[in-house]
């Protein structure tokens, strides 16, 4: 009888359109990013965010291992190893300074600066993979950088914080120039595994001279990052493997709505007309 139910709305569920598919993917997939920050703000008034990164990684390697090694030791060979190492690097500063941002500012500016992303992925695939430069790509690159400006409250007193939000837009840009890079060869369960192993190596040291013991409360609460944070990956990926890329795109953007929400319900944080305005100037932008 359970079974009836359940191949009616598989059923239904194949007959939608590709990209509608892929977009249910990518909007889950940016309520798991969101809530990582929001988690990571929370643990940010105890806890440094070298340590929560370092627990990010370790925790997230735990959960992908066992996926990872279901291909078969096989799958896991690779010969880009300086290239999982620059992107599991990149990947970790995007990450520190994302953390850091999140603990220091309001969500709804800290996912606004990572939108800007957009603008150095073009950047740097022209000068990483001989791509291109178009003139109609850099007319919004200009727009965006004038919604950066609008976000950075020029003329006030600005943030440190908010430097460290824009440079993990730079970092994630250079993470998905390396993956696509690693996707031309590699399978995706490998560059999760070689991510997770690096990453985890790297964040050993900075975890160290920050550390504090966490409370069992605060180990869950940091499994519970790792967890959301590999599951809006996957989904993540999913989606855009569904969907056309400019399409997907779009509607990651909604993001900024589940931040300004988490901001406003869990941190009392309600949005200024700077950011506002400058999220809308990147948004339309980058779109």
């Amino acid at each position: 009888m359970t079974q009836a139910p359940a191949r009616g709305i598989a059923a239904r569920w194949a007959a939608l359109g590709a990209n509608t598919r892929g977009a249910v993917f990518v909007l889950l997939s940016g309520i798991g990013f969101t809530t990582v920050s929001m988690l990571v703000k929370l643990l940010g008034a105890e806890l440094h965010a070298f340590q929560i990164a370092f627990f990010r990684a370790f925790f997230g390697l735990l959960v992908i291992l066992p996926f990872a090694l279901g291909q078969g030791l096989p799958a896991l060979k690779t010969r880009q190893r300086g290239t999982h190492l620059l992107r599991a690097a990149c990947g970790m500063g995007a990450m520190y300074c994302t953390f850091y941002a999140a603990i220091h500012l309001p969500l709804a500016d800290v996912t606004a600066y990572g939108f800007t992303k957009a603008f150095f992925v073009v950047l740097f695939a022209a000068l990483f993979l001989g791509e291109r430069v178009y003139t109609r790509r850099v007319i919004p690159i200009c727009c965006g950088f004038l919604g950066v400006l609008v976000l950075l409250r020029p003329g006030f007193a600005m943030e440190p914080a908010a430097l460290v939000g824009l440079l993990a837009a730079v970092f994630m840009a250079l993470v998905v120039v390396t993956i696509a890079k690693l996707g031309r060869s590699e399978p995706y369960w490998t560059v999760m595994f070689y991510f997770g192993v690096v990453s985890t190596l790297i964040a050993i040291g900075p975890a160290v001279a920050v550390w504090r013991d966490p409370g069992l409360a605060q180990l869950g609460v940091l499994a519970l990052v790792a967890v959301c944070g590999v599951t809006a990956q996957t989904l993540m990926l999913r989606g855009f493997s569904l969907g056309e890329t400019t399409a997907m795109v779009n509607f990651e953007y909604v993001q900024l709505l589940y931040a300004v929400l988490y901001g406003i319900f869990i941190f009392g944080d309600f949005p200024d007309v700077w950011t506002v305005a400058g999220s809308l100037i990147i948004v339309v932008s980058a779109s």
